[in-house]
């Protein structure tokens, strides 16, 4: 979605670098692109980083919840690692393939992919979910079936589509979601839609979100190393900060540490 690749790798090193002077309580370390085939490969190696630098302080791990052997596959994430919180696989399917993260539209209403679902309470994992808003009526279909899972709605829903259509859907299907309480929501990634992003652009994205979900579940995300593409850490923060000047210091952190120290059980 972001116009151009990583020139370089990321690796602990770079993120050290990237927060040196910032009071950084804590990460999540959210799958990006580790070999499918070998998806607890991902989970062992963030183990062996986390042991060394402290960072990343829990895992969210990839699997495809419709695998046959996806039990096994969950059991060797949770041996691998104890820092495991969660699972994301992407579903996110858009009519531009430009947009176009999942590998087929509509895989959360398929059986072999909610029968997977349901499995995902008794590790007592997490979702992260990349879904545009117009996909959020099957999230809320996941979420009255399975309450004790938390969604963890990824990138401020991605709002790619910018008519005024498209974003009061995007506003209406976010109001329809937050009747969930098992469904959290992330604020950030504004890199991916929108690559010179200010804090008067992101304002009524952030102030819908916060209206809807309420400081207690929604939580304020990096997205490095994709949005470093286009801003460095510090700079991101503090708009992020900015954006949300209007609040009450416990409010901001809610919205800035402890919602995802609680989501993510930190």
């Amino acid at each position: 979605m972001h116009g151009k690749a990583l020139p370089r790798r990321y690796r602990i090193e770079d993120y050290l670098r990237d927060i040196d002077g910032l009071r950084i309580a804590g990460s999540v370390h959210i799958q990006c692109g580790w070999n499918p085939a070998d998806p607890v490969g991902e989970t062992r190696w963030l183990e062996g980083v986390a042991q060394r630098h402290g960072y990343p302080s829990a895992i969210v791990a990839f699997a495809d919840l419709s695998s046959p052997d996806l039990e096994s596959v969950l059991a060797a994430h949770r041996q691998a690692s104890p820092r495991l919180r969660g699972i994301r696989q992407h579903v996110a399917w858009h009519e531009n393939p430009r947009y176009r993260l999942g590998a087929r539209p509509g895989m959360m209403k398929e059986a072999a992919w909610r029968r997977g679902f349901a499995l995902l309470a008794q590790h007592e994992l997490s979702f992260d979910l990349q879904a545009f808003y117009f996909e959020l009526d099957d999230a809320r279909s996941l979420a009255e079936e399975f309450p004790a899972t938390s969604l963890i709605l990824g990138n401020s829903v991605m709002p790619v589509d910018r008519d005024p259509a498209a974003l009061a859907g995007w506003r209406d299907a976010l109001r329809r979601a937050a009747a969930c309480p098992n469904i959290v929501i992330k604020v950030g990634g504004f890199s991916m839609v929108d690559h010179a992003w200010t804090v008067q652009s992101i304002r009524p994205f952030v102030e819908h979100m916060i209206e809807c979900f309420g400081v207690e579940r929604c939580m304020m995300g990096s997205n490095f190393p994709t949005d470093s593409l286009y801003r460095d850490f510090g700079s991101l923060w503090r708009a992020y900060h900015d954006v949300t000047a209007g609040l009450g210091v416990s409010e901001r952190a809610k919205l800035f540490r402890l919602t995802a120290e609680r989501v993510y059980r930190l």
